[in-house]
């Protein structure tokens, strides 16, 4: 059963200082601490601003340098989100329609 959830900034701002900050410390390469790690966003009203002091705060007790940032408004080019989700929509139509073309060649092969 699923159930609907209103969120909220607080809750955002609650799971990521309790989920997302903890998950990327564990995963980030020791050899890559040094370099900033940028979590980009929309410009949703529920999402945690970047000025935010809980955050903030939490982020200093890492000793990582993660920064929030909000997605340029129309600017796809610059969208890092929907680059990412279309290179993976491309890659998975792509491998749809390879599928579905050695089925039709197979299916020919069998009728000859």
């Amino acid at each position: 059963m699923t159930k609907s959830v209103n969120v909220g900034r607080d809750l955002m701002s609650s799971y990521f200082i309790a989920k997302l900050l903890p998950a990327i410390v564990a995963r980030w390469p020791i050899y890559d601490r040094e370099r900033t790690i940028w979590i980009q966003q929309d410009n949703a009203t529920s999402h945690v601003p970047p000025n935010d002091i809980q955050f903030q705060a939490a982020v200093a007790q890492t000793g990582l340098d993660i920064q929030i940032s909000y997605q340029p408004s129309y600017s796809p080019d610059m969208n890092v989100l929907d680059l990412g989700f279309f290179c993976v929509f491309t890659v998975y139509n792509t491998q749809k329609k390879g599928k579905e073309h050695r089925r039709a060649n197979t299916e020919r092969g069998k009728r000859v």
